[in-house]
């Protein structure tokens, strides 16, 4: 703890010597002692060792995951499930359109076609259900008419 007191104590006085009282030129220092002058002024070179050794990889590693988010998680997580979602969707719209949808149409088109006779007969107009009530009654009494007469002359 002395020695590092004494350090310190040593350094505050020189910068006092240099900068304050001015008894010694700073130029004059670092043209005798250039070596020492340099490491002194880049601090000791710790924030170019910071930088190469930190930073730098930072940057690095953010460019990597960079790419890996724009070409693995966009490019097959987002854009392939976009991309399956889009065929699956357009595979669903072609069966609902072609399968179900027509196969409906189909059915309708034919119970329609089969209808149309009794819809012939239904108008919904009373006079023509009596109409048809009366032309039913004269073709049973035809009917069965003709089966009583039948009936009447084998007994006979």
């Amino acid at each position: 703890m002395a020695l590092s007191l004494s350090i310190v104590a040593v350094g505050i006085w020189l910068a006092y010597e240099f900068y304050r009282t001015k008894r010694y030129a700073p130029e004059l220092v670092a043209g005798k002692l250039p070596n020492l002058y340099q490491l002194l002024l880049h601090k000791y070179y710790v924030d170019e060792i910071y930088d190469a050794a930190v930073v730098e990889r930072t940057k690095d590693l953010g460019t990597l995951l960079g790419r890996f988010d724009a070409n693995v998680i966009d490019g097959v997580g987002v854009n392939g499930a976009g991309w399956l979602a889009r065929s699956i969707s357009t595979l669903s719209m072609w069966w609902d359109k072609w399968i179900i949808d027509g196969l409906l149409n189909f059915t309708a088109k034919l119970m329609q076609l089969f209808s149309y006779p009794v819809r012939l007969l239904q108008t919904g107009l009373f006079s023509s259900y009596a109409v048809l009530i009366l032309v039913g009654l004269v073709v049973l009494l035809a009917y069965y008419g003709h089966h009583v007469q039948v009936l009447l002359r084998s007994v006979r």
